[in-house]
């Protein structure tokens, strides 16, 4: 059994663009108390016309398994390929994204 993990993403959004039309990866990234504020600002505007990295002063990390990077200073970390797509049903207007987890990265603040 391999490890997955499964992004849900409206067709109206950008990141659905770079999903479909970019590299069939991907990389969840849970924000620690450092990036937390972030949020605001990524959640805010869209990726399209904006770097919402630097935006938000946020620190990339190259990916050592996918082409996507992760972000650094956040409490987990995972990078994925996605192996799967599937509307997600009636309830919601979301493409189901499966990704296999290629490889995992914890902070130091969860392993205890």
């Amino acid at each position: 059994m391999i490890p997955v993990i499964t992004a849900a993403v409206a067709p109206s959004r950008y990141t659905f663009e770079c999903l479909t039309k970019g590299a069939k990866e991907f990389t969840i990234n849970i924000p620690s108390d450092k990036t937390e504020n972030a949020i605001n600002i990524t959640g805010s505007m869209s990726g399209k016309n904006t770097d919402k990295f630097k935006q938000a002063n946020l620190e990339i990390i190259p990916g050592k398994r996918t082409k996507v990077p992760t972000i650094k200073d956040c409490i987990l970390s995972y990078e994925c390929k996605i192996i799967h797509e599937c509307e997600s049903g009636s309830m919601a207007s979301h493409r189901l994204f499966i990704g296999e987890i290629l490889a995992a990265y914890a902070s130091n603040e969860i392993i205890k």
